[in-house]
């Protein structure tokens, strides 16, 4: 099961990322033995699930600008 995972880094710095783990409390207990600080932790499901992950990417002014074009 795939979920979308919000935590803070010992640094301060926030990471969205997606993780693969059997449940929600093995993944907790993951990111936690690891140090990080859990925000958020939401199973990944429907649309979100068949899209690829865009974690930590911003959409540049040119792929927003064709996007709402093409639109």
């Amino acid at each position: 099961m795939e979920f979308r995972a919000r935590y803070g880094t010992p640094r301060g710095e926030i990471v969205e990322a997606v993780h693969t783990a059997d449940s929600e409390q093995r993944l907790r207990h993951e990111l936690e033995g690891k140090g990080l600080y859990i925000l958020s932790l939401q199973p990944r499901s429907g649309l979100a699930a068949l899209l690829p992950s865009r974690a930590g990417r911003r959409v540049s002014r040119q792929e927003f600008l064709v996007f709402n074009q093409e639109l």
